[in-house]
């Protein structure tokens, strides 16, 4: 009986055993077949992200010849703002009055010929719409925006016809060109750039200054936060010499700081106390 067991016993284990290879060898097939699997698709999502690169570069691509076609565009117009609106204006009517604005106001010497079109643009409001007007040649236009100044002390204006990336940059720009005119520095907007004192700043790089300009004026670093409330110890000159040191490496401003035309990117009274006292020298020169 004893025999018996033991070769019933042992025929289990032998039974177990192929049982187990063989699950071990579907479960190898399974894994296997996983992995071809899983090679497979990072092969495609290599093949796709080389295509998005592609795909990506041609729309960057085609987002630039648009908007140098656009540029092309509206060279050569400009908009005026304040033209009387009529009910239910013809277009010989806005016609006259654009070139009554023209030749009247701005003093130019223009007639209609030398203008290919001339329309209303904007949303329909109670108020005067603005006026696009396009030109036949890209000198007159620029000889035309050269005598906007003849239009000062009138309720008329004009200025260039920007797109809309161009329109929603100058609006950005313009909060910082205020700011330096503000500190007596000449400031204007030119190619989707801030002209200030003959330099020109983009606006990121404008971001950039006014980020890290805090950081070179702040009266107490880091270090000295850290030294607040820890018992003084006695100060020796040569201490004090190599404290002076220390902080003047610490505070001291890098070196588009040192730039006179963006001292009004500080937003610090430095700035205003420097521009009155080179008044005060220049006048007493």
């Amino acid at each position: 009986m004893a025999e018996i067991n033991l070769n019933d016993i042992m025929c289990k284990l032998i039974e177990m055993k192929n049982q187990m290879e063989q699950n071990t060898k579907q479960l190898e097939n399974t894994i296997n077949l996983f992995r071809n699997q899983l090679e497979g698709i990072s092969s495609k999502l290599d093949n796709v992200e080389v295509k998005y690169r592609d795909v990506n570069k041609e729309v960057k691509d085609l987002s630039r010849n648009v908007s140098s076609l656009m540029r092309k565009d509206k060279e050569k117009n400009i908009i005026m703002y304040n033209v009387e609106q009529k009910e239910n204006e013809t277009v010989e009517q806005l016609e006259t009055a654009v070139m009554s604005v023209l030749r009247n106001d701005l003093k130019a010497d223009i007639e209609l010929k030398e203008i290919d079109r001339i329309i209303r643009v904007g949303r329909h409001l109670p108020s005067n719409r603005p006026v696009l007007i396009k030109f036949v040649t890209f000198r007159k236009k620029i000889e035309i925006i050269r005598l906007a100044r003849n239009l000062k002390g009138t309720n008329f204006g004009i200025s260039q016809d920007y797109s809309y990336e161009e329109r929603q940059l100058g609006k950005k720009l313009i909060p910082y060109m205020v700011q330096a005119r503000s500190m007596q520095c000449r400031a204007s907007l030119r190619g989707g750039k801030l002209l200030v004192d003959g330099e020109l700043y983009s606006l990121e790089e404008l971001i950039t200054l006014e980020e890290q300009e805090p950081i070179a004026m702040g009266s107490n670093t880091g270090q000295e936060e850290a030294d607040k409330g820890k018992p003084s110890s006695v100060l020796t000159p040569a201490k004090l010499n190599v404290s002076v040191q220390q902080h003047r490496q610490k505070v001291q401003p890098p070196v588009f700081s040192k730039h006179p035309a963006l001292r009004w990117l500080r937003g610090h009274p430095t700035g205003e106390q420097t521009n009155k006292k080179r008044k005060t020298e220049s006048s007493s020169v």
